[in-house]
């Protein structure tokens, strides 16, 4: 075909193998004519508009420990994440943010850049409102946590990102209750 009517009007527009078939075309069939990239405009990064999910560490949609292996801790991190029962992770698009261990006591967290300052990460504070919307849901009762990657969460970097998510600080760490 010489003209493009079949290709997406506007950029980032999917358009599936069967609507070109209604259309008369197959992908295949286009005959040197324009390509179409289902994936032209998808965003290449995280930014505030970043979908963050709160899993269960054992749950089957968490790739991490199965198909995927865990990252390294974090620098300052005493222990390893695992796929262990009570454990969450937080994912942001996809991508490993925050681990919980159960009990909520310790949080490892992955900067998109270790070396930066946590709050410059738009990761974090995506996640750090996931496990809080998590937590006041109800989902996991009151917590508590008392070290981020290693250090006390009370004067952690991370820290100001769960104050600022709704945790209060206490004597024994920053606390969220459902």
């Amino acid at each position: 075909r010489e003209d493009a009517s079949y290709l997406p009007s506007r950029p980032g527009e999917y358009v599936s193998p069967r609507d070109l078939a209604a259309q008369g075309s197959q992908p295949w069939q286009n005959g040197g004519g324009p390509s179409y990239d289902p994936f032209a405009g998808r965003r290449t990064g995280p930014d505030r508009g970043s979908r963050a999910v709160v899993l269960a560490a054992a749950d089957p949609a968490n790739a991490y420990g199965a198909a995927l292996g865990w990252p390294e801790p974090p620098e300052g991190a005493s222990h390893k994440p695992g796929r262990k029962a009570g454990s969450l992770v937080v994912l942001v698009d996809g991508e490993l943010t925050l681990y919980m261990e159960r009990g909520g006591k310790t949080v490892l967290a992955w900067p998109a850049d270790p070396g930066a300052d946590p709050a410059d990460d738009p990761r974090l504070p995506v996640a750090a409102e996931a496990l809080a919307t998590a937590a006041r849901a109800g989902s996991l009762g009151t917590v508590t946590v008392e070290r981020v990657n290693g250090t006390p969460a009370l004067t952690s970097p991370l820290g100001a990102l769960l104050e600022s998510a709704g945790f209060v600080a206490t004597p024994r760490g920053l606390r969220l209750r459902a």
